[in-house]
C-alpha cells in the first residue's frame, strides 16, 4: 500500500500535536512519529512502554530526562531551516 506523503498539520489549539503519523495511517509496518510544536519553557511528557522512542529536535534547546540519565542540548537551532546550530 502506498500512502500520500502530504499530510496537513492540525494547527488547532486543542490538538495535542501538529502531526500524528502511525504505521497504520501511513500504510507502513513499523515506524510512526508525532510532531509537537512547544512554546518556550513548555514541557512534554511521554511514556510509551510498547514502542521505542527517538527525539529529533527541529529547533530550540531541550532537556530530556530518562531512566538512563538526562539528555541536554549542547547547541540550539533558532529554526529548523537554519544551516548551523548555535553554541
Amino acid at each position: 500500500m502506498i500512502s500520500s506523503l502530504l499530510i496537513k498539520p492540525d494547527l488547532s489549539a486543542a490538538a495535542p500535536q501538529v502531526h500524528r503519523i502511525t504505521p497504520q495511517s501511513a500504510g507502513w509496518r513499523y515506524v510512526g512519529f508525532d510532531v509537537f510544536d512547544l512554546l518556550p519553557q513548555q514541557n512534554l511528557e511521554r511514556a510509551v512502554a510498547d514502542r521505542e522512542q527517538c527525539l529529533v529536535l527541529l529547533s530550540g534547546r531541550t532537556s530530556a530526562p530518562s531512566a538512563s540519565g538526562t539528555l541536554r542540548s549542547r547547541a540550539s537551532r533558532l529554526r529548523c531551516t537554519s544551516r548551523r546550530a548555535r553554541s
